[in-house]
């Protein structure tokens, strides 16, 4: 019972949050310095260029096969890419929430995540098109399967965890250094 009413304050809390920001997304206007690059890659990939040869880009492919693959569902605009970047943020707050969890109980985790969203820039950069959401979303799933390595000792967890690493740094290189 007690982890239910801490999921449900949880939603409310989230959504009385992401709400205001849901609109802003739909707006046309650049969050982030990299958010038009970004996009405009994945749409040019999507439309069959070649990533490194005829769209220069200094970053690793994954975000960029990804959202591409995304608007093949969606359409390529703003808006579709911003959720992409949400989902990503959700995955984040959940692995986040899930690690602290474990050593500390649900209780910490609860502030922990509640301390994360209110952190200096997190609503912004969790609906900005920028591919650090994703990487960092990645490397904290590795994180959380190798706590769940350590609890469970099933080495399928590790297997996991690389997986993940290995996602995060083909999103972006700076999570090397995490």
């Amino acid at each position: 019972m007690k982890k239910k009413l801490i999921y449900s304050i949880f939603l409310i809390i989230f959504l009385i949050l992401i709400l205001p920001v849901k609109d802003a997304m739909k707006e046309g206007f650049e969050y982030g310095v990299d958010e038009g690059m970004d996009i405009e890659i994945a749409s040019l990939y999507s439309q069959g260029y070649p990533l490194y040869t005829k769209i220069w880009n200094d970053q690793p492919p994954l975000v960029y096969l990804m959202l591409a693959h995304w608007f093949k569902f969606f359409s390529p605009s703003v808006f579709y890419a911003r959720v992409f970047i949400l989902i990503f943020s959700l995955i984040l707050l959940w692995a986040f929430y899930k690690t602290i969890e474990i050593d500390w109980g649900s209780v910490a985790a609860f502030i922990g995540v509640i301390g994360l969203l209110f952190s200096a820039f997190y609503l912004h950069l969790s609906t900005s098109v920028m591919i650090g959401t994703v990487a960092l979303s990645f490397a904290m799933l590795s994180i959380y399967f190798i706590k769940l390595y350590q609890q469970r000792k099933k080495h399928w967890f590790l297997i996991a965890s690389a997986a993940f690493l290995a996602f995060s740094l083909l999103s972006k290189l700076f999570t090397a250094f995490l």
